[in-house]
This record gives C-alpha cells, sequence and structure tokens, in this order.
C-alpha cells in the first residue's frame, strides 16, 4: 500500500463514528486471528525434531501476519517499541533453524545426548518468546477500540488464541 492511499483510508476511517470504526477493526481483526488460527494448525509437536523446523516457520509467518496487519492498519509507529524484541526473536529463531536443519550438525542436534533438557529448554523458550511477541503485538490493537465491551471482547478472542499456541507448542 502506498502512501496516499494509506492517507486516504486513514481519512476515511477517522471521519466513521466510533461504532463503525469498531465494527469495521472488530471484522478485520477477526479476518487475522482467522488466518492466525488457520497457520496454527500447521505447529505439531515442535519438541520432536522432524517438526521443529516446519513450526519455527509457521510461528515467523504468524508473526509476519500480525506486523502486515498492525502496520498497514496503523502504520509502522504502531510496532516501533517491539522492534528490538522482535529481531532478537528473528535471531534467536534463525540461528535455532539453521542449526537443527543442516544436514551433518542437525543430526547432531537432534542425538540423543546428555543435553536433551538443554535443546527441549531452548526449543520451549522460543515457543515462549513468540507467545510473549504475539500477545504484545495483538494487546496494541485492544487500544484502537472504542468501545469497552469490544476491547473485552478482543482480549477474549487474544488470550484463546494464546492458549491454543501454548497448547500447540506444548508450553
Amino acid at each position: 500500500m502506498d502512501l496516499q492511499e494509506f492517507g486516504r483510508k486513514l481519512e476515511a476511517y477517522r471521519l466513521e463514528s466510533p461504532a463503525v470504526r469498531d465494527a469495521r477493526l472488530r471484522d478485520d481483526c477477526q479476518s487475522v486471528l482467522g488466518t492466525l488460527n488457520s497457520l496454527l494448525t500447521k505447529i505439531r509437536e515442535p519438541v520432536k525434531p522432524s517438526r521443529l523446523a516446519e513450526s519455527l516457520e509457521c510461528c515467523k509467518e504468524m508473526l509476519v501476519e500480525q506486523l502486515d496487519f498492525l502496520t498497514g492498519r496503523f502504520g509502522d509507529g504502531i510496532v516501533e517499541n517491539d522492534l528490538r524484541n522482535i529481531c532478537e526473536l528473528r535471531d534467536t529463531v534463525r540461528d535455532l533453524q539453521s542449526l537443527a536443519t543442516r544436514g551433518f550438525w542437525g543430526r547432531l542436534f537432534y542425538a540423543s545426548s546428555s543435553h536433551d533438557d538443554l535443546r527441549r529448554q531452548a526449543t520451549r523458550q522460543v515457543g515462549v518468546e513468540f507467545c510473549n511477541t504475539y500477545r504484545t503485538l495483538l494487546s496494541h490493537v485492544t487500544e484502537q477500540f472504542h468501545s469497552p465491551e469490544v476491547q473485552q471482547d478482543w482480549q477474549r478472542d487474544c488470550r484463546a488464541f494464546l492458549e491454543r499456541f501454548r497448547q500447540r507448542w506444548m508450553l
């Protein structure tokens, strides 16, 4: 979306009543949550070696969906304070994926050893970091609703999504 189109959409949005803005935003949010829930079904037992790389890719896709939605709807400033954490998460995931998927090193990564607990802990920690990042990003939307009831509904839907993520990642 170019800057002029974003400006036109923003101006049209500002002219609507708060109830109409809430309804439109709620519809868009439900669409994003639908996409996230659909992607979430790809995560299956990430603590199993054969599933880790696939699950990490899925988590990255969910993160990109959220970032695209937030920046497309509200501009880059809405995630400005989160960029450092997102970059750290990106680096952690990149390192873990690289280690887990590189031929010989990947096989060594999954080989049973005295470090199995550390490997599981690293996998779990990445899931916790994704969950915390998702929670933070989704909470930005809460602030955009005018109605306290709609805010509560959105928060409930976000908690349900995050709980499904925890269950899938086995947190």
